[in-house]
This record gives C-alpha cells, structure tokens and sequence, in this order.
C-alpha cells in the first residue's frame, strides 16, 4: 500500500499534503537551518524521494539512515523517515520521529502537528491529541476544512477527558461457566424471573442461540436445536414470560433480505419451528436486533430500510388485534449516522441504545432515553466506564434496574481474546423505573382446570393499566410490574366471576420483592334448571376502600367499581348482592348500620355508572359473619370487608 493510499484509509484528507510537502519542500528547509547537503548527498536524496513515491519505504528507510548517520536530527530527513514509516503501517515508529522534529524547533509546520494528533487520538493519548490539535488551530486558516474538522475533533476530545475524568464506579464481573467460555457470547436476554437466559454464542466464526436453565441450582445450558442452522442466529429477544423469542436469522434465499426477524413460541413440546415475521417487519434491506417490550405488545428493532434516516435506524411495530403495524422511525432519536442495538426496559419507558454519530467516546457509545408524555427524551450519554474508546455494544438492564449486563473482550485491563457476557452495578443515575413481577396460575374453581385468563395490574391513583398479561395454556402467567405502593390486580375470563386484589406492601414485604399468587376463578352460576334462585360463592372486593368509620367511597376505588359494573353489563341477565361486613369493634348496632351504608354506598356508585337499580341489592351483616379471629389486627382488617354475589 503506498503511503498516498495509507492516509485516504488511516487520516483525513488534508494529511495528504503531508507527502506533497516533503516533495517539494527541496533543499529549503536544510539551507534554512544552515544544514546543506553534499552534492553526492543531493543525489542520494533525490533517490530516496523516489523510492517512498514508488512505495519502496523499506529501501528508502535504508539511504536515510545512511543519511542520518552523517546530518543527524535534520529536519528533513527526520519527516522523510517518519513518512516512510507511516507508508509502511508503522505509526509506533513514525511517532517519536515526528515528536523529535517538534523538539528541534521544527514547528512551525501545522501538518506535523494535525498527523501527530491524530496518532495520540488513535492510542488514547488524550490529552497529548488535546494539545497538539488546539496548537494546530493558532497555524490554521479558519476558513479551511481543516480548521473546521479540528474544532469537531476537539469537542470530542473534550468530551472524553471529561468522562475519563470522573469516571462511574463501575466494576464488571465476569458470568460464570459454563455461560462464558473461551468462545465469544454476547447479547443476554432474560425472562423477568430470572429462570431462563437466552444468549448468543460464536463457535468457528458461526452465530447460535444457546439457553441457560436453573435447575436446583444447577447451571445448564443447550444450544437451542429447532432455532440454529449453518448460518447466523442472534441478536435477539424474549418475553417477559419466556414464551416467545424474536431472533435474527441472516439467510437471503429464503428470507425477505440479508438478514429477517423471525419468531419461535414456547409449548408444552418446548420451541416452535421458527417463523419469518412477514413483509410488514422484514424487508429485502436488514433487520435485526429486537427488543420486545415487557407487555408484548411494542417490538423496537434496527434496520437500514428505505425511510430512515442515517445508516442504521431505530424502528418500532406495535401489535393491533394480533398484527404488527408497519414500521415507524424513531426519528426524535435517530441520526445522520448508524443508530441500533435498542432495548427497551420493562418499565415501558426506558430505551438503551448505542450510535456512533451522538457525541461521545468511541466509534460507538451506549445511551438512553426516556419516554415522556410530548414523546422521547434527548439521549444521555452512559458516561465512563461503560463507555469506551472503542466500539461499545448493546446493554441490557435487569427488571429491578440496579444491574446492567454488556459484552466485552477486557476483563480487568487484561484481553480475554474472546468476548464474554459481564455483569455490573449500573450507577443510580441511569437506572430505569424499578419493576418486580406477579407470577401465579389461574384455574377453575370447581374443575380445577387451568384458564387462560387476562390478568391487568392498574395503577389506583390513576386507573392507567400498567401491565397485562394472558395466561398460557397451562393457567400459568409473569408479567412486569412496576413498584407502586397502590396497585390493583384484576383477572378476568368471560363465564367467570372476576378476581380483584391489590399489590399490599409492608415491612415485611419489600417493594421489589415479587408478587407471587395462584388464582382461582369461580364460573357463574349457570342457568336454574328448577326455577330456584342460583348464586355464586361471596367475592371480597379487596380493592374497595371506605373512610375510617364512615361509609365514604375513597377515590381508589373506582377502578374496582367500573371492573364490578362491567360485569353487570357484559352479563344482563344476573343480579348482584352487595354486603358490607364489619370488625367487632364498637356497638353492634352501630356495625350493623355502618356495614348496610357502606354496601348501599356501593351500590348507589353502580347506579350513577348505569346500572339498572332492580339488579342491585345491598344487605348490612355487620359484625355476625367474621371470617378471621377479631383478637388480632389482621383478623379485624380481613372481618372490615365488603363482598358481592352473582343471583340468576
């Protein structure tokens, strides 16, 4: 490679003049300095001028050392070395070259200068590029090119030795075998129980998918069969529960282009065939990297299609009725350069994504944004340490938030040779919204039998859903919660009574401790065959909040009472009994009324919603249907309940 070509590929452009300058800069510069050469020295110099135009560096670094032995430090033929050197790949040896010019007071020459800033920029000699660059700029037009990229590499200069300079505490640790191996893995994904990891390994220059299992504390992990093939499989995403993956598949004779998102579904046999995700996502461009929010219902993804508006792109989907809609640019984030590796956080809200165009420290650099009402944030950089000057990948972050979890070669400024998967502390300023989950089972009250019931998490300040999930063919559902210290449960399936309750946190139960609940439904009652009057078991509404001692509905509880008038008028044909129980506490008779006002507070609110008055009945039991010990302050708070039956 000539040095002419070395520089187009290794330096901006202007550093060109660099070999202009020594070929025509002659015997100026020695007669300057009061250094001719002989007249056979002339010759021998013309020669080695040559000899670098020709690309024969080594032969022309042979005639100057015979030259340097009798001019020693001459100016000349110091750069002329140093430009061999440079043609030849050899920066280390270029690099003293060039500082002993500046040494000997030749410095007035702005491309020394702009060639050795962007050698110590290339070795993260910071400060020394910092320098050198900034002297540049007083030698410079300030109305050239050159002038105008040094400003930009000083910003980014800049940047960098202020994040070096106040550095996270950070520190990575290494996932144990048998995940990470002398093989390259990278790209974790997690369930949000944390039972199953899904991650990308690279055996013989080849990508698969591999699975770790937690068996009775046993680490196992497999390569995932049905999934793998000759060709590449990775950058990929899970479900919060597991039961679905999105991968990318890089095969141009069967997909939609060089490389397509397709999807796998986990059963009771284990994984589905894979199945390209279709037209709408996949184009004949490329695909890859998704990332699927914790409800299900929104895939994030990197492509460079048609639209877009840089290299690589971040793109959404969101699922209506079982479809996914076209793509939409995430233009608010998106730059002229190369933006990708996205992952949504499971607070719905959080984005981590890397781009090598944002100002930062390396080719690529990790950053965040957050979703707000008026759309997303500006992207803050991740700082340093999980930022480097080199090419920093995708991060992925635990559901609590507190872990972050990246792919690397270096481990304790030792080279692994290979990359492994790290986990880390992520720093309190970048962490995402706290989540935990609920896990359970839904069955039929009578049966037995597994439902596969919706379950909603709604947010009782607000009535907003927060999380939903749809039980699997086995009753069994996870899904993301986020920490809230008032969070109503609901399950529903259509013959059945729904179930209600609320995320109750105490000082035995921390806030990101999961919330872990079987439940069950009871079916209502069927039609009478005798003409008898047929009802359901008593429902507590666990979620229907009064005033201390008073029958005044609070505001939390309008969401359970718009859940209890649905069900009056997806089911016409029903009545309802609302009855109002009490603890032992004060006179009985005052029991009595209090419990008969709170149920009829309860159903004047149904009536106001629209409910027809004729189907709706409120009885008081007050203190005469206990259903706990009254001598503890737990039985009393289960005794202060209000309950509901279905009549047909």
């Amino acid at each position: 490679m000539t040095f002419v070509r070395f520089l187009a590929a290794q330096f901006p452009s202007y550093l060109l003049y660099l070999f202009v300058f020594l070929l025509t800069a002659g015997s100026c510069a020695s007669q300057q300095r009061d250094q001719s050469f002989k007249r056979s020295d002339h010759k021998r110099l013309e020669r080695t001028i040559q000899m670098i135009k020709n690309g024969e560096s080594g032969l022309a670094i042979a005639e100057l050392e015979k030259l340097l032995s009798k001019y020693p430090d001459h100016p000349e033929l110091l750069l002329m070395k140093a430009t061999a050197f440079l043609d030849m790949g050899s920066e280390d040896l270029a690099l003293p070259l060039l500082e002993r010019l500046l040494k000997r007071g030749y410095d007035k020459e702005p491309l020394i200068y702009s060639t050795l800033g962007d050698l110590y920029k290339k070795r993260q000699r910071h400060q020394e590029a910092f320098n050198v660059f900034s002297h540049f700029l007083t030698l410079t037009d300030k109305q050239s090119r050159a002038y105008a990229r040094t400003l930009i590499i000083l910003d980014e200069l800049q940047f960098i030795l202020k994040a070096l300079a106040n550095p996270d505490p950070v520190r990575l640790t290494p996932l144990p075998f048998p995940i990470n191996t002398g093989d390259s893995e990278y790209l974790p994904q997690f369930t949000i129980d944390g039972s199953s990891i899904v991650f990308t390994r690279r055996l013989n220059n080849q990508e698969d998918l591999f699975e770790v299992l937690f068996n009775d504390g046993e680490v196992q992990v497999r390569a995932i069969e049905i999934i793998n093939t000759p060709f590449n499989e990775g950058a990929h995403t899970l479900s919060a529960d597991g039961s679905l993956i999105i991968f990318t598949h890089c095969n141009e004779k069967i997909g939609y282009g060089g490389c397509d998102l397709y999807m796998c579904e986990k059963g009771p046999s284990g994984w589905s065939a894979p199945k390209n995700m279709g037209g709408r996502i996949n184009t004949r461009s490329w695909e890859s990297q998704p990332s699927l929010s914790a409800d299900g219902q929104t895939l994030y993804f990197a492509s460079n299609r048609k639209g877009g508006i840089g290299g690589r792109d971040l793109w959404l989907s969101r699922k209506t009725d079982g479809r996914w809609s076209a793509p939409e640019n995430l233009s608010v984030l998106n730059t002229r350069g190369n933006d990708e590796s996205p992952f949504i956080h499971a607070d719905n809200t959080t984005l981590f994504f890397r781009s090598d165009q944002l100002p930062g420290m390396g080719s690529f650099d990790i950053y965040r944004s957050i979703k707000k009402e008026d759309g997303w944030g500006l992207p803050q950089h991740l700082g340093s340490p999980i930022n480097t000057t080199g090419n920093d990948g995708a991060l992925v972050v635990s559901l609590d938030g507190s872990k972050g979890y990246l792919a690397t070669d270096m481990y304790e400024d030792k080279n692994l040779g290979s990359l492994d998967i790290m986990e880390f502390e992520l720093p309190l300023k970048y962490r995402p919204r706290p989540m935990t989950f609920m896990k359970g089972r839904v069955t039929d009250g009578i049966s037995g039998f597994p439902l596969q019931a919706s379950i909603k998490a709604v947010d009782l300040t607000t009535g907003a859903v927060v999380a939903s999930a749809l039980a699997n063919f086995n009753g069994g559902f996870l899904m993301a919660i986020p920490v809230k210290e008032k969070l109503l449960i609901n399950v529903k399936m259509n013959g059945y009574i729904f179930y209600s309750d609320h995320v109750k946190y105490d000082s035995v139960r921390h806030q990101v401790a999961p919330f872990i609940k079987d439940i069950v439904l009871n079916p209502l009652p069927p039609e009478p065959s005798t003409g008898d009057t047929l009802s359901s078991k008593p429902v507590v509404l666990n979620n229907i909040f009064f005033e201390s001692g008073e029958a005044i509905l609070l505001p939390e509880s309008e969401v359970e009472l718009l859940f209890l008038y649905e069900l009056m008028v997806e089911n016409p044909t029903y009545s309802m009994v609302v009855s109002g129980h009490t603890d032992n506490v004060g006179s009985e008779s005052d029991n009595l009324v209090l419990s008969f006002a709170r149920a009829e507070a309860v159903r004047n609110a149904l009536i106001r919603l629209g409910a027809e008055p004729h189907r709706i009945r409120a009885i008081g039991y007050g203190e005469s249907k206990p259903v706990e010990d009254n001598s503890t302050p737990e039985g009393r708070a289960k005794n202060r309940r209000t309950t509901f039956e279905i009549i047909r």
